[in-house]
């Protein structure tokens, strides 16, 4: 079971999500519902876009263990991908509830607010886990302001595009 397990991680890292579902649907199958499969399988399932797959099996994870963490992040995940800021920000509460400081919740919670442009919130929070989320760099153009959402004939605005999530802000 192990080593299943251990293959499954491994496609996750290698982006083969496909394959890793199918390694954790059979481990589920022959050896029940255990949370470490079951949080897998869930991001194997966001990451192919079967987001109410992966919304099940992360409320799976949660009706065993009401306070995981992992679960409440995934929850917050899927709905920034459903551009559903209420339910983002009610997940990622939750997790920061029993995580307090959690960069991914705090993460979720920015593109929640620019997905309702409110600025104000959005960017710092964005820019404090732009610094510390894997793939997420923070960019420094060297005297130049940031903007603060002010509009104006002489408003110049440098849009910096990134590969990601932050793409869909303005969708």
């Amino acid at each position: 079971m192990r080593g299943l397990f251990l293959l499954g991680r491994l496609r996750i890292v290698q982006e083969r999500y496909a394959d890793a579902r199918c390694i954790y649907d059979w481990l589920l199958h022959k050896y029940g519902d255990r949370t470490e499969t079951l949080l897998n399988l869930a991001k194997s399932y966001d990451m192919l876009c079967f987001w109410d797959r992966s919304e099940e099996t992360y409320r799976r994870v949660l009706d065993k263990e009401p306070d995981n963490v992992k679960a409440m992040l995934g929850l917050s995940t899927i709905a920034v991908q459903r551009h559903d800021p209420a339910t983002v920000h009610e997940w990622a509460d939750k997790a920061l509830a029993v995580q307090p400081g959690t960069i991914q919740a705090l993460s979720n919670k920015a593109f929640a607010y620019l997905q309702d442009r409110d600025f104000g919130n959005g960017w710092p929070l964005y820019e404090h886990g732009a610094g510390h989320l894997k793939y997420r760099q923070v960019r420094s153009y060297i005297g130049e302001p940031r903007w603060q959402g002010e509009m104006g004939e002489d408003v110049r605005l440098l849009v910096h595009s990134e590969q990601g999530i932050g793409d869909q802000i303005a969708e």
